[in-house]
């Protein structure tokens, strides 16, 4: 009978390239499946059920590459959402200065011509 294989949480983060931490929050939230052991020990969570995990998470469309999770969508998004927010408070920032800078000058001429 072949012996199960059993994986921490630290040696799954490294190989999917994310946090130790998130992979507990998809051990907990019941994305991955796992057996939590008292203590300090954390989790474990056999061969068979990171294979299963990892085949939900395989896109056929990316020819096997990892589609990216709805979490990180999101943070995408949010992302695209901040630096938009952020140009247009750069431009009405910019669009300020500049009217102030014309008064600045219009005030300068002023009392030049007085």
């Amino acid at each position: 009978m072949k012996e199960q294989k059993y994986y921490t949480t630290r040696e799954i983060s490294k190989i999917l390239k994310i946090s130790p931490v998130t992979i507990t929050r998809k051990l907990q939230a019941g994305e991955i499946k796992g057996v939590r052991i008292g203590g300090r020990a954390g989790w474990r969570v056999e061969e068979s059920a990171l294979q299963e995990y990892l085949g939900q998470i395989k896109s056929p469309a990316t020819s096997g590459e990892i589609a990216p999770s709805r979490e990180i969508e999101e943070q995408l998004e949010a992302v695209r959402q901040l630096r938009e927010l952020h140009a247009q408070i750069r431009a009405k920032r910019d669009s300020k200065q500049e009217s102030a800078i014309e008064e600045l000058y219009r005030l300068r001429e002023r009392t030049l011509n007085e």
